[in-house]
Formats: structure tokens, C-alpha cells, sequence
């Protein structure tokens, strides 16, 4: 009875730490170590805030999570899908994601994702471009003009 009880503790423990992400708002972004037309530490962004998804091609959560996006968000920040695979197969990344509109970056040896945290996917992350302070972060259905709305009000 006692192993019964250290295994429940054992198993609700690494079920609750699993979920959670190594995130917190109005601190400094984790370091970026990518491939992408941004530079390796997205460097060269056009817009003031940047919104990274971390997201893989074969997973149907993240093809879906990418298809609903806002895209008039375009207008507002950067956005760059960020995974895991190689970048020898971007035309089949982006046919499979359909994302022909979007930045796509390639973490190298998964740095970027593990400087995150991060323990599930699609997960969304928008920060400052300038600053390098993560403004906001979830589920990527959650992203919408009301998150880059009440980011501005915060920043007034």
C-alpha cells in the first residue's frame, strides 16, 4: 500500500509539472538559437512584437491551431512558427502546415525549445522585439487582437 501511494505522488507530480512552462510575463525572453530569414537570434524582425508558435508539421493539434489564426495579426507582429525539423524539408513543412504566409524557424538540436520550457505543442509565445520581454503566452486559439490590445494598455 505504501509503493501504491509513492507511485500516485510519483505519477500526479510529473503529470503537474509537465503542463507547466518555464515562462513568466514581463521577464527576459530565454535565448533563441535558430535557422530562419531572421537572423539566429531573430535579430532582424520588421515589427516591434514577435510572436512565436512552437509547433511540428506532423502534428494535427498544431495544422489546425496555425489554419486559425488571425491573419490581419500580420499587419500588428511578426509571427514565425518554430520547430524541431530540419530545414531540408520546408516546402513539405509549409504544404503540410499551410502556412505559405509565415516565417518558419528551425531550432537546432531543440535549444530553443528547451531555453523555453517548453513541454507542449502548439504553444505560443509574443514578446517585444526590442525589449526582449515576454509579454504574453498560451494556447495558440487564445491569440487574438484582444491579447496585442491589452499588451498595449500595459505598456501605457
Amino acid at each position: 500500500m505504501r509503493h501504491f501511494f509513492a507511485i500516485l505522488t510519483t505519477v500526479l507530480l510529473s503529470t503537474l509539472s509537465a503542463d507547466a512552462q518555464s515562462l513568466r510575463l514581463r521577464e527576459r525572453m530565454p535565448d533563441v538559437n535558430v535557422m530562419s530569414e531572421y537572423g539566429s537570434k531573430l535579430e532582424y524582425v520588421e515589427r516591434d512584437m514577435v510572436c512565436l508558435i512552437f509547433v511540428n508539421s506532423y502534428c494535427i493539434p498544431c495544422i489546425e491551431a496555425v489554419q486559425k489564426i488571425d491573419r490581419t495579426l500580420l499587419d500588428k507582429m511578426n509571427i514565425i512558427l518554430l520547430t524541431t525539423e530540419s530545414k531540408e524539408y520546408h516546402a513539405e513543412i509549409v504544404e503540410r502546415i499551410g502556412a505559405e504566409d509565415l516565417a518558419i524557424a528551425y531550432d537546432i538540436d531543440s535549444k530553443t525549445h528547451k531555453a523555453f520550457g517548453i513541454n507542449y505543442i502548439p504553444f505560443a509565445v509574443v514578446y517585444s522585439a526590442k525589449r526582449k520581454i515576454v509579454e504574453w503566452f498560451g494556447p495558440v486559439e487564445q491569440l487574438g487582437n484582444d491579447i496585442l490590445e491589452r499588451i498595449n494598455v500595459g505598456h501605457k
